[in-house]
């Protein structure tokens, strides 16, 4: 996409009603575009927020790692391409690391966790080498670059590449550790000790920090394999064995939240070293308030000669609110873009690229109540199938159960979510990590609640006078153990809100009484619609 010149940016508060006068958004677009952190790399730098703890998780001790846990768009992606290019810019060394850069392997059922770490250890040990190789120019001369570069492009690593590894190695092993890495052939035992005393050597020569960057180690393998979760596991491990062993090393890995908690609860797995792993583990988890500032920081970006971000916003938006869909009711732009999401960046991101993509094909000058109105549905609708997607693997009927809400109010007190809840079993068969429900049975309608509270499509919500909205919302990383049956009494605290991205998805399944498949005999309640608020 064309970007707007800038001569037409200017340099003038003057020229911001020139902004005004422009009939496209394309440098809205630049900043919103997907949401992905890959489309991002030229400006991810200006505009990223780092979180508060963020010094924390880049800061750990020698020989242990750092374990990521967040949602799909929670930032996880955008936090280690923050870290690489800082790298970069810092002349520390990095890689980053995806999971189609590791050999892949369909491990059979019967493999044990132990052997599944020590190929996987031999995998990400040789990707390590292959991206020093590539990437790290101090490490080896131009020459040898070229060489591993033309290896590299040439395919997966095989015999024949590994021999050019291997000769590219050979000089730096050969002085730092006085291994003959000439005389190694692939199939050595000793070959990924090898690899990890060269790079220790190397690095440890030059007094270097290595940061190696794992993002979405869920995609290693397939989901549909039996030992998928014990294929996670075994990777996790494999890092940390490798930081363990390499002391200079520094890995950060990422994984979807689902996953993890899949991971640990896998009735099948021997995770008999969770203790160990615990500490390491940060919740990548933003807020409310990380979301205002990430918007506002992206808006001041889209707008060159202003600090004032009512300015900015008056830039791109029509007025200082706007209506909420299908409503009477008005926000103003920031708190519609901020509650809107699911908490996400990623969300807010692809919310104003929805509208800004809206105005732009009616050739308005700004965004407006049109917009939001006409962008609603497909924007709901992509929450629902991010959040069925996401979840189906822990329950296959999330779909159904979400669809059941459709005839409910947005706002609920507990003693109404555990009465329909208890309902949902006999709309479908509902099964939680193979779990079958049943219907009029509190102890699973609990579970399926506590399941609907964890992927935070109910949230509690709660009267706070020390806030500005009067209220504040819990979140499951805040309080795991809230919805259960010994703390019923604390759940009656609450109003149980179903989130606002959700609720145009349910407002057109209850106007168009396409709910799911239902009992014939089952009585669609009418009066839905009738006071639906939103946040």
């Amino acid at each position: 996409m064309e970007l707007v010149s800038k001569s037409l940016l200017g340099h003038s508060s003057k020229n911001i009603a020139g902004y005004n006068k422009m009939k496209n958004f394309e440098r809205l677009l630049e900043v919103f575009n997907n949401g992905s952190a890959d489309s991002e790399k030229d400006f991810l730098v200006d505009v990223f927020v780092p979180s508060e703890d963020f010094d924390d998780i880049i800061s750990f001790p020698s020989k242990t790692c750092r374990l990521l846990i967040g949602n799909k768009g929670s930032g996880k992606s955008a936090l280690l391409e923050y870290i690489d290019l800082n790298c970069h810019k810092n002349n520390i060394y990095s890689l980053y690391l995806t999971p189609d850069e590791v050999l892949e392997e369909d491990f059979d059922e019967q493999v044990s966790i132990a052997m599944i770490t020590k190929k996987l250890q031999k995998s990400i040990v040789r990707a390590i080498a292959v991206k020093m190789g590539e990437n790290l120019h101090g490490l080896l001369n131009d020459q040898d670059n070229e060489l591993f570069r033309a290896a590299v492009e040439n395919g997966t690593i095989d015999d024949g590449m590994f021999n050019k590894l291997v000769h590219i190695l050979a000089p730096i092993g050969t002085a730092l550790t006085e291994i003959n890495f000439k005389d190694m052939s692939y199939t050595t035992e000793s070959t990924t000790n090898s690899f990890m005393r060269a790079i220790n050597a190397n690095l440890d020569k030059r007094e270097k920090l290595f940061y190696v960057l794992f993002d979405d180690i869920d995609q290693i393998s397939s989901a549909s394999n039996n030992n998928y979760y014990d294929v996670i596991w075994g990777t996790i491990l494999a890092m940390q064995k490798i930081a363990t062993k390499l002391p200079n090393i520094r890995p950060i890995i990422t994984l979807r939240t689902e996953v993890w908690r899949n991971v640990i609860n896998d009735a099948n797995g021997n995770r008999d070293q969770i203790d160990h792993i615990r500490p390491m583990i940060r919740n990548i988890n933003p807020g409310a308030d990380d979301i205002r500032k990430i918007l506002q920081k992206r808006i001041l970006h889209c707008v060159d000669d202003t600090e004032n971000i009512k300015m900015a916003y008056s830039v791109f938006f029509e007025g200082e609110r706007c209506k909420l869909p299908r409503t009477k009711q008005s926000r103003t732009w920031e708190d519609f873009l901020v509650t809107s999401s699911r908490e996400r960046p990623r969300d807010t991101v692809q919310l104003v690229q929805h509208l800004a993509n809206k105005a732009n094909k009616a050739n308005k000058n700004k965004i407006g109540d049109d917009e939001v109105e006409s962008t609603a549905s497909d924007y709901s609708n992509e929450r629902f199938k991010d959040i069925v997607s996401e979840n189906k693997d822990i329950c296959g009927e999330i779909e159904t159960i979400i669809r059941s809400f459709a005839d409910l109010d947005f706002e609920l007190d507990a003693q109404a979510v555990l009465v329909h809840l208890k309902k949902v079993p006999s709309y479908a068969s509902i099964r939680i990590q193979k779990e079958v429900m049943h219907q009029d049975n509190t102890e699973d309608a609990l579970k399926i609640w506590h399941l609907l509270y964890n992927i935070e499509f109910l949230t509690p919500r709660i009267v706070d006078n020390t806030k500005i909205s009067l209220c504040r919302y819990v979140r499951p990383s805040e309080d795991t153990t809230l919805v259960s049956c010994s703390r019923w009494n604390d759940m009656q605290k609450y109003v149980w809100d179903i989130h606002p991205c959700y609720r145009v998805f349910l407002m057109d399944l209850h106007d168009n009484k396409q709910k799911m498949i239902l009992p014939q005999n089952y009585n669609f309640n009418a009066k839905a619609n009738k006071k639906r608020r939103r946040r």
